[in-house]
This record gives structure tokens, sequence and C-alpha cells, in this order.
């Protein structure tokens, strides 16, 4: 299943995401900041990543 997870390098939606991947789904993650976040992308590279600000 594909799943769109809105934080998901947060605290809270990157342990989610993590589990997800874990269960064999799709994840997509939407951030609106990408390097800060590299050692928690490291750890989730299955995941589809893409920068999005919903104030653009």
């Amino acid at each position: 299943m594909k799943i769109l997870v809105t934080g998901g390098l947060g605290f809270i939606g990157s342990h989610l995401s993590e589990s997800l991947l874990h269960d064999k789904h799709k994840v997509i993650i939407l951030t609106r900041n990408i390097n800060s976040k590299s050692k928690i992308i490291k750890q989730l590279p299955e995941a589809i990543i893409e920068k999005v600000d919903v104030t653009d």
C-alpha cells in the first residue's frame, strides 16, 4: 500500500515511517527541510522524500 506521511522526518513521523517500511508499505514523506534531517534520511533509504512547503 502507498502511504503519505506528512512530517515524516520528525520524531513521531520517522518512527511511523520506519514501521510502515518494515511492514513492506511504500512510504512517501513530505517535509519542509531535508538538510537538517540527513541522519534520519539515511535510516529510511526505501522512502520517497519530497520537499514541500504549503505556504508556496
